[in-house]
């Protein structure tokens, strides 16, 4: 036995009593007996004179899966026990506990001090949050909400290059939204620019709203880097901070203002863990009477008449507040006017499916799965940031409606390949010879009749769409695409894989001069491409890296009874093979050097070829919003160009993208000449007249 018996002084709480218990170190728990209050002494005194290493442990299922996924080890909950400060405290359901303090971490145990039920960190070492007086900037067009996971899964410490999950989304957030936004505060955008605001609502057990309505400044910036600091704890529980981004939103409902939600979270929602089910029991908590664990070493947890039914019950009745809340946003707002935008940042093997229903009971929700690849967050948000700008500068939208969402392909069907092909499988196929679902034509751009003239098919006698798009963005949806020529019951891929693009906008959908400007852009942009590459010959003989065109691209024409007047018009063009990036975008961003990608002055090509756009129609257009792939034997090859165009300094002349004057100064604000800009000799830029928004 451990010489001289150590007790523990008891304390009344709400009506129990606490029972004197005897340890050993080895043994542990040895018997209890009512306290005398003349011979007890804190067991605290006893645990300071032991080994911090033999201060006895007991883990559980529970406790343990929150010390790991909050980035705890054992030796803390025992240097807690050691050396912290001793609080008694009640379980949910008025079960004694002890709680430890120490060195920002908060440790519970059971009565004994031993059994670890569950641990998080404290804020004390970290930088602190709570609700504040900063922000109130209420006459904003469009009001950006940021509902961001403080659990304590935000802790761990897998995301390559940041010390949490919590650092990577604010880091990202600073970078790709703050910074950009303040760029462009200092260019002619400035005015438009200014009129955002951006609330903040962290979601832990209890949410809080951080930031209400602030502007985007350097002060904000500061913010975001402490918040990047700041430690996750406790459960992520979606229903409080969806009551929140409610509450925000309610004052927005009465103006003419335009809320874009931003949702990020690394799990599904913990609601269900403190919820009751109709029998009054907590059938998701461990049970305190239950002796020993189930077979797959997890607590027992309580029960009642019908613990499984309820269970379930429960978390079916988390999913459907969530959805509700959401569909309350939507009832307020006209459905154009709000976005919700949910991304799943955090185990890429976990299920979201709350996340992705939340995203689909809106008209103009997004959901998108991202594992933990920081890529894939920055270029969310980097997408996120340029739909902003465009609405801001746009004035607040483009005012069309936009079509009934589709459900999206997921990332593993699009990489399978496909060589044939149903319209019973996911695929809208259209032939010559069908009567109902026919194509009709398919064509591409001319620059010199500047019309859409007729264009061969790849040896084949349709062509197939999926009806699933892969990607989504400001203005279209992306599928897939093919070429096709029967084969028995079905029809076989016939040439190279295509994407096939569609409006987002049903007033769009009625001719094909959407897609013919696009077709115009691509078309015209590969003309200039041609002039810059022989320039890029004669000042850099040899240099294939540094060469640059579009893709080609076709719009084909099919009947499909679908379709409001019995006809659609897709838009196609070869699917790039290779890694992607973008290089700059239409509001001045310029992309960041990569080491799998071009380097040196070969990464500043897109840049140069900007400015050669600029120069070469004597300050009347500029091509930018660079992106595509590029390789060492063909050089780069582009898609998707937006086009700034200077005509009697009118923005929106071609689409909604082009910003006229403000997008070139937008550009020339952040664009820095290298030595391609001075061996081609081209023009500076001439700021022409004031801009008027």
């Amino acid at each position: 036995k451990f010489q001289g018996q150590n007790q523990v002084k008891s304390a009344e709480l709400h009506g129990w009593t606490t029972m004197a218990i005897r340890f050993t170190p080895k043994l542990g728990l040895l018997d209890e007996y009512p306290e005398e209050d003349d011979a007890i002494d804190d067991l605290t005194d006893t645990f300071s004179s032991l080994v911090t290493d033999e201060i006895s442990l007991v883990s559980h299922n529970h406790g343990r899966d929150r010390r790991l996924q909050r980035g705890i080890t054992r030796r803390e909950l025992q240097e807690a026990v050691k050396y912290g400060r001793k609080e008694a405290t009640l379980g949910p359901q008025g079960q004694p506990r002890w709680k430890y303090t120490y060195n920002g971490t908060t440790y519970v145990t059971d009565e004994t001090s031993r059994h670890e039920i569950t641990s998080w960190k404290s804020e004390d070492n970290r930088a602190a949050f709570g609700p504040t007086d900063y922000g109130g900037l209420v006459g904003c067009s469009v009001h950006v909400v940021l509902v961001v996971d403080h659990s304590g899964s935000m802790r761990k410490n897998d995301v390559p290059g940041y010390g949490d999950r919590t650092e990577a989304v604010y880091e990202t957030l600073r970078r790709e939204l703050l910074m950009p936004h303040i760029d462009l505060m200092k260019t002619a955008l400035g005015a438009a620019c200014a009129d955002m605001a951006v609330s903040l609502v962290v979601m832990s057990s209890e949410s809080c709203t951080l930031l209400d309505r602030v502007p985007i400044d350097d002060a904000l910036c500061s913010k975001f880097k402490e918040l990047a600091a700041s430690a996750g704890h406790h459960h992520g529980h979606y229903v409080p901070a969806l009551k929140r981004l409610r509450k925000l939103l309610k004052d927005d409902a009465k103006r003419k203002v335009h809320p874009v939600v931003f949702f990020v979270s690394d799990g599904a929602p913990s609601d269900h863990i403190d919820a009751a089910c109709k029998h009054g029991v907590n059938v998701w908590h461990p049970d305190p009477t239950a002796r020993g664990v189930h077979r797959s070493g997890r607590p027992i947890l309580q029960s009642c008449v019908s613990p499984q039914p309820c269970r379930q019950e429960v978390k079916k009745k988390t999913v459907t507040e969530c959805c509700d809340i959401v569909r309350e946003l939507g009832a307020m707002f006209d459905e154009d006017r709000i976005t919700m935008n949910t991304i799943a940042f955090g185990d890429p093997n976990a299920q979201y499916e709350v996340l992705e229903q939340m995203a689909r009971v809106l008209k103009r929700g997004s959901f998108q799965k991202l594992g933990l690849g920081i890529k894939r967050l920055r270029s969310a948000l980097s997408t996120l940031s340029s739909t902003i700008t465009t609405m801001l500068t746009s004035g607040g939208g483009s005012g069309l409606t936009l079509r009934e969402p589709r459900p999206m392909e997921t990332k593993e069907s699009f990489h399978a390949p496909v060589t044939h092909v149903t319209d019973q499988d996911g695929w809208d196929v259209y032939t010559l010879h069908d009567r109902k679902f026919t194509l009709v034509s398919k064509q591409k751009y001319d620059c010199k009749t500047h019309t859409l003239v007729d264009a061969p098919l790849c040896d084949a006698v349709g062509v197939a769409f999926s009806n699933r798009p892969f990607a989504q963005g400001a203005e279209r949806s992306a599928s897939r695409c093919l070429e096709v020529v029967p084969d028995g019951r079905r029809f076989a891929a016939a040439g190279f894989p295509l994407v096939g693009k569609e409006t987002l906008f049903t007033e769009e959908l009625k001719d094909a001069r959407f897609h013919k400007r696009v077709a115009r852009c691509h078309s015209e942009g590969n003309e200039l491409a041609q002039r810059f590459n022989a320039r890029i010959e004669k000042a850099f003989p040899g240099r294939a890296e540094f060469k640059l065109r579009y893709s080609e691209c076709w719009i084909y024409t099919v009947r499909d009874p679908a379709y409001a007047g019995g006809t659609a018009w897709i838009l196609a063009e070869p699917r790039l093979e290779g890694k992607w990036a973008k290089w700059n975008n239409n509001a001045g961003k310029i992309g960041t050097e990569n080491a799998s990608g071009p380097v040196g002055l070969c990464w500043h090509v897109p840049q140069a070829f900007s400015h050669f756009t600029y120069s070469m129609t004597d300050g009347k257009e500029l091509l930018c919003d660079s992106q595509g792939i590029w390789n060492q034997t063909d050089g780069f090859c582009l898609t998707d160009p937006a086009r700034h165009v200077l005509e009697d300094h009118r923005r929106h002349t071609r689409d909604r993208t082009d910003k006229g004057l403000a997008g070139m100064r937008a550009f020339f604000a952040t664009h820095e000449c290298s030595e391609l800009c001075v061996q081609l000799g081209l023009q500076p830029f001439t700021d022409v007249a004031p801009l008027k928004l």
